[in-house]
């Protein structure tokens, strides 16, 4: 008789998963894979599996919230060793080195992630996956090899990103909070337009909120043209301080 509660990674069946393919970047990762079980390769595939690839059956969503848990535990604990003379409000700031935005901005920047290998379908870009995609291998790393391997591996591929994070140079932030302390609805932004060649396009994004006027960023990432619209937005809308 089938085991009902057989957990969701031990039974998708991955028509287009090459393994091969998977140990290599794991390797890249420095992630041990010696001996490592079908069950937790199958994990790491899931992690990289958005729900438009199998009709919403799977999808990396758990292992999201839980790599969200954990990535920011080992970024709180990485800044307060190198901060030791950061407040806990300055601390707070500085943990937004692992919002969405900035992780999308580093995973980018450094190549994290080989072409192809998120397994979705329409046409959403891989690169605003990115962040859901990190927490999700963070989960995935954290279960296979537990806290503080996940915590090595985390530090070795960003820790310097984490402490050089500024936050005062993170506009969309700043326009999010803006917004949330006058309680409106945060902004929104919009892919509008991609020029250039494929292996060196110009975005175009626009943030838009409430009755606001709609306004623009371009930029050689989504990321950069979403800052670069949110920079213009604190410019440009007449917001409290």
């Amino acid at each position: 008789m089938p085991d009902d509660n057989k957990k969701k990674e031990d039974a998708i069946d991955f028509l287009d998963f090459d393994p091969e393919a998977m140990k290599g970047f794991l390797q890249d990762l420095s992630i041990d894979i010696d001996d490592i079980s079908e069950k937790d390769l199958n994990r790491y595939q899931l992690a990289f599996t958005h729900g438009s690839a199998t009709g919403g059956k799977e999808s990396y969503e758990r292992l999201e919230w839980l790599g969200d848990r954990v990535l920011n535990l080992i970024a709180a604990g990485h800044l307060y060793d190198t901060y030791e003379e950061l407040a806990e409000g300055e601390l707070s700031k500085k943990l937004g080195c692992v919002s969405n935005d900035n992780l999308q901005k580093i995973i980018a920047e450094n190549d994290l992630f080989p072409s192809k290998i998120i397994r979705k379908s329409g046409n959403v870009p891989d690169e605003q996956l990115y962040p859901d995609v990190f927490e999700s291998l963070v989960g995935a790393i954290f279960l296979h090899q537990g806290f503080d391997a996940t915590k090595e591996i985390v530090v070795n591929l960003f820790g310097e990103e984490f402490v050089c994070f500024d936050p005062k140079q993170n506009f969309k932030g700043q326009l999010q909070e803006k917004f949330q302390k006058i309680h409106l609805d945060v902004p929104k932004y919009h892919l509008d337009k991609t020029e250039g060649e494929r292996h060196q396009p110009t975005y175009t994004c626009s943030v838009t909120a409430g009755d606001k006027k709609r306004v623009n960023g371009k930029g050689s990432r989504i990321i950069y043209a979403e800052q670069e619209a949110a920079k213009n937005a604190l410019d440009t809308w007449d917001l409290p301080e």
